[in-house]
């Protein structure tokens, strides 16, 4: 698992580089969209991404504000088949993500220029 995490901070650190440069994979290709109870937004989007082994343990949770440009949120070991069958995880992301998209909404944040 350590190793699994070491890989993913190098690959996240080839995605800064590739971002900036304007070369694929970026982060627009690294993250997915969280379906479930966020299917239906269109603006402050929750994602997930997975490790970079097959299959992942490993997840990373964050709310997409415009194109390459995440706030991550929350991280964690997925144990189950589906964060469902992962009640802990499960339990905290959706805690996590409810967090702070009532915490940018309030703010009036609505992508990276209002941070």
């Amino acid at each position: 698992m350590l190793d699994e995490a070491e890989e993913l901070e190098g690959y996240i650190e080839e995605l800064v580089s590739n971002m900036k440069t304007g070369i694929k994979p970026d982060f627009d290709e690294y993250f997915h969209f969280l379906d479930g109870k966020y299917k239906c937004l269109w603006t402050l989007e929750p994602m997930k991404s997975y490790g970079t082994s097959r299959p992942s343990l490993l997840r990373l949770y964050a709310i997409k504000l415009e194109s390459n440009c995440y706030l991550i949120v929350y991280g964690g070991i997925k144990l189950g088949d589906t964060i469902q069958n992962s009640p802990v995880l499960k339990d905290k992301v959706f805690n996590k993500i409810d967090n702070v998209l009532n915490y940018l909404k309030a703010n009036g944040i609505e992508d990276s220029t209002d941070i």
